[in-house]
């Protein structure tokens, strides 16, 4: 029997359970099918101490972010229970890698809490709080990337704290403290008792990070993931390393690949019929940017299919007047920022070869930049580097900089002259400014990170790139097109120029 005394998997109307694919105190995960035969993960609350769902709250949060898992469908059993249906993500939850792996290393860490600190924040700012923020609640996408089920989902399975407001956005940031912890040491801290100094562990911790776990009353959710980024792109040891994927279920078929380390992908990638190769992708991830989930009550097929048609839609609507901008972004996708597309590639998921450290690339405060905005210290420190892995860091952060806003006073920071990269730059740079519009929104984050070669004059670095969706804008802020997230690898060519780290191709 399973725990919470269900013996077998719910009925579920308008799914077919497969098989049952996590287990833990709190909820159980269902692998199934819904009506049009996609693969979704059915979760059913397992504990009898579950609160009483909300099926249809006028308050209820309609909120997207990429690392919040989408709520699709919300469903009663057979047996009267509320179950929600989110995408099937593949990598299994993090509670499961931790009772699988015992402690993560400082930089798998910060890949974790980096994004979920920050998808916290974001309902935070949306004027609600989650109230459930531990690692049964986050699952890994096949990219190795964390995503956490969101409030809707919560609520509709009645496992939250039931804390509202003020009282409940402070508890969420106790629970991004208590879940770093519960990361770094390899299991959740004792009930009923103080836990025990986090540099019992590991004396070694920046200050900062010891400041958030052990006194996160002094900080807000988005300050967290503050902390976490600015750890990551100037602290060496604390640089993002990829999460080893769990696999959730033996009968999945070796070419989802679930049980490798992500390794970093040479080309645009794949689901292909065997296991992966160091041009292949890990597995496909169905989940890309989606419309917001909805309210608890009327979410169902019906949605889903809407959504799907939506996001076909989106990819039509490229206007004729930025023709020019959609030609020079044809095969630059995520790094190499194009202009005015209105959809890119769907995100994948990035393969991380041996032990090089992945790296986290959007500073706090990149949403926001103004074209005479100066650039953040630690962020010029890292482009300054004679390192090219921690020069790439900051290159990326420039890069959307100069094209969030325009702005060609970063390409000679960014590009060396007269290279095949800085005449491409150049060219996409004329075309946004003689159409006096600017990519609005846009942000990356560099994800991993391989050196292929050094000399003292030249690297050639590999790259994965989480490039933001973001719209095309002119001087009135009017739209003129929009494109979605992408995630993509390319390889830099880089050389030394007076001191510095440049661009000089890509591909």
């Amino acid at each position: 029997m399973e725990k919470g005394g269900r013996s077998h998997s719910p009925e579920l109307p308008g799914y077919e359970i497969l098989r049952r694919i996590n287990r833990g105190d709190a909820i159980a995960g269902y692998l199934a099918t819904d009506a049009d035969g996609h693969r979704v993960e059915c979760l059913v609350a397992q504990s009898s101490e579950a609160k009483s769902p909300v099926v249809d709250a006028p308050g209820e949060p309609d909120v997207a972010h990429p690392h919040l898992a989408e709520l699709l469908d919300v469903v009663q059993s057979a047996g009267g229970e509320s179950a929600v249906v989110i995408d099937y993500l593949q990598g299994g939850t993090l509670s499961a890698l931790v009772r699988a792996v015992g402690a993560l290393s400082l930089g798998q860490v910060i890949t974790v809490m980096e994004p979920i600190a920050s998808a916290v924040g974001f309902v935070h700012e949306q004027g609600f709080c989650h109230s459930a923020v531990s690692a049964e609640y986050i699952f890994v996408a096949a990219s190795g990337l964390p995503k956490i089920l969101g409030p809707a989902a919560v609520r509709a399975l009645g496992v939250g704290s039931g804390e509202t407001a003020d009282a409940g956005r402070r508890a969420d940031v106790r629970a991004l403290g208590a879940l770093a912890w519960t990361l770094l040491t390899g299991h959740e801290p004792p009930v009923g008792r103080i836990r025990p100094p986090i540099r019992v562990y590991h004396p070694e911790l920046p200050e900062r990070l010891v400041e958030a776990i052990e006194d996160p009353a002094q900080f807000t959710a988005a300050g967290f993931a503050e902390t976490v980024h600015t750890l990551a792109v100037s602290e060496a040891d604390a640089a993002p390393a990829p999460l080893r994927l769990v696999r959730t279920d033996a009968r999945e078929p070796s070419s989802d690949a679930l049980t490798a380390q992500l390794r970093l992908s040479a080309g645009a990638g794949r689901a292909g019929a065997g296991p992966p190769t160091g041009a292949e992708k890990t597995g496909e991830e169905r989940s890309g940017p989606r419309p917001a989930a909805g309210r608890l009550a009327g979410i169902g097929a019906r949605q889903r299919r809407r959504g799907r048609h939506r996001r076909r839609g989106r990819r039509a609507l490229v206007w004729p007047a930025v023709a020019a901008v959609l030609a020079c972004a044809v095969a630059v996708t995520a790094f190499m920022v194009g202009a005015g597309e209105s959809s890119g590639p769907e995100p994948t998921g990035p393969e991380q070869i041996g032990n090089d450290k992945t790296l986290a690339a959007e500073p706090a405060g990149a949403r926001d930049h103004t074209p005479s905005a100066e650039i953040p210290a630690h962020i010029g420190a890292a482009a300054a580097s004679a390192k090219p892995l921690r020069a790439v860091t900051g290159l990326v952060w420039i890069r959307a900089d100069m094209f969030g806003n325009a702005d060609r006073s970063r390409l000679e920071l960014l590009d060396a002259p007269h290279s095949t990269a800085w005449r491409e730059d150049a060219g996409k740079l004329r075309t946004l400014r003689r159409a006096g519009s600017k990519l609005e929104g846009l942000h990356m984050s560099l994800l991993s990170a391989e050196r292929i070669a050094q000399s003292s004059a030249r690297a050639v670095v590999a790259v994965t790139v989480k490039t933001s969706a973001y719209r095309q804008v002119d001087d009135a802020g009017h739209t003129i097109a929009r494109k979605a997230a992408a995630i993509a690898s390319h390889r830099l060519t880089l050389v030394r120029r007076d001191g510095r780290w440049l661009i000089s191709a890509v591909r």
